[in-house]
Order: C-alpha cells, then sequence, then structure tokens
C-alpha cells in the first residue's frame, strides 16, 4: 500500500508542476499590473501634493535690475502673489524680494512647472531643461562662475 500513496503523491505532485509554469506567467501579470498601478498612485498623489503647494500662488513676476551683466552679477527682483491669513480669510497678499535665492522652493517650483515663460532669459539660456538651468545658476552662484554653459563652451572653442 505504501507504493500507492507514494505513487498518488507524486502524481499530485506532478499536476502542481505541469500547471507552474502557467500559474507564473499568471502571477507575474498580476505583479506587473500591481506596479503600474502602485506607480499610477504615487503619481497622482505626487500630483495632488504639487497642486496643493502652488495653490497658494497666483502670480509671478521676475525682474532683471541689471540687464547689462553677466547672469552671475545680475540682480533679480521677484514679485508673487500669494494667499495670507489676515485673522478671518485668506487675503491675496503681494511679496516682492531681491534674489533668486531667497525664493521660496514651492515659488521655484510654481515658475517653473506653471510660468516657464516667466524664467529670464540669462538663467533660460544655461540649459534647455528649465530644472537644469537653475540647478546651474545656483550653483554658478555658489562658485562665483558658470560651469558647462553655452558662453563657456564657445569661449573654450575660439581658444
Amino acid at each position: 500500500m505504501h507504493g500507492i500513496e507514494q505513487a498518488k503523491a507524486d502524481i499530485a505532485l506532478l499536476d502542481r508542476l505541469n500547471g507552474a509554469a502557467d500559474r507564473l506567467a499568471a502571477l507575474t501579470t498580476l505583479q506587473a499590473d500591481i506596479i503600474a498601478q502602485q506607480g499610477l498612485i504615487y503619481e497622482q498623489a505626487a500630483k495632488a501634493r504639487q497642486d496643493a503647494a502652488f495653490a497658494k500662488f497666483s502670480t509671478v513676476d521676475i525682474t532683471d535690475k541689471t540687464q547689462d551683466e553677466h547672469v552671475i552679477r545680475s540682480s533679480f527682483e521677484v514679485s508673487y502673489t500669494t494667499s495670507s491669513w489676515d485673522g478671518r480669510q485668506s487675503v491675496p497678499k503681494r511679496v516682492t524680494i531681491t534674489g533668486l535665492l531667497s525664493m521660496p522652493d514651492d515659488l521655484l517650483g510654481y515658475l517653473i512647472e506653471r510660468h516657464p515663460s516667466k524664467i529670464p532669459a540669462k538663467i533660460a539660456q544655461l540649459a534647455a531643461d528649465p530644472y537644469e538651468a537653475f540647478e546651474r545658476y545656483f550653483i554658478g552662484m555658489k562658485r562665483g562662475h558658470l560651469i558647462g554653459n553655452a558662453y563657456d563652451t564657445n569661449r573654450a572653442a575660439q581658444a
């Protein structure tokens, strides 16, 4: 009898192994679908957080106060309208700051994402991607000179 039980167990194992490839394919497809859904959920949550952060801004204007200067030596004035609580309600408040380094992070994101046309030309020409252009500008401000922009490339080609 022991041999018959072993044979039945072997047949059951064989049946499970024969269907394993199909189950693996189904589970792999299910896993890919779940990962795609999770990515979509994360993307939607990030968009909702960004929308909430940007909701407090309604306008932004940047004025180059020194148009004849190099971008590193330029002085920019940033004016934006934000929501401010006056004790009873949220009211629009116009804020003006000098220098791009003092801009709130949310405002920089708002400028790049919602109003890229208002990025000063001196900064926009540093890179095709607005985020990279601002990164080069901010790094250049810390170092005191720009690296890898069109000006440096053209100057190196002429040498």
